[in-house]
């Protein structure tokens, strides 16, 4: 781990894209997300796609600080004009469920109140069982 440490010293932003890893998922050290999310950062702000992609995964599932749709989609969105293709297919799965969540709200808002309130209901008690 110590030579990790020295290329980070070092500025190499493939080690601090992997030594934000090793804090994200508890490789060998202390999970730390908040200091995963700021190596990251690190690395996406010099323009390294694999760590705008995991700062872009940071920020959709609000690791490591605050959740942030719009900031998710410009790091992924970066991370794929920079060639990550393999990771491509995450923004438009992303936005899927974001068009699906927005198109769902929207519908509920037009509803009778009576209705709106059933379908509350009737979540809740689907939340329940799955819970089970």
């Amino acid at each position: 781990m110590g030579w990790y440490i020295k290329l980070v010293e070092n500025g190499d932003l493939l080690s601090i894209n992997r030594l934000g890893n090793f804090y994200h998922e508890r490789y060998g050290i202390k999970k730390d997300l908040k200091e995963a999310r700021r190596l990251y950062e690190i690395a996406a702000q010099n323009a390294n796609k694999f760590a705008q992609y995991n700062l872009g995964n940071c920020y959709f599932h609000g690791e490591g600080g605050e959740k942030s749709i719009e900031l998710s989609l410009n790091w992924l969105n970066l991370s794929c004009k920079q060639g990550h293709k393999k990771r491509a297919n995450i923004l438009t799965i992303y936005y899927r469920k974001l068009k699906t969540r927005t198109s769902l709200i929207s519908k509920m808002l037009t509803m009778p109140i009576t209705i709106l309130f059933a379908l509350i209901k009737l979540i809740r008690v689907l939340a329940k069982l799955s819970a089970l």
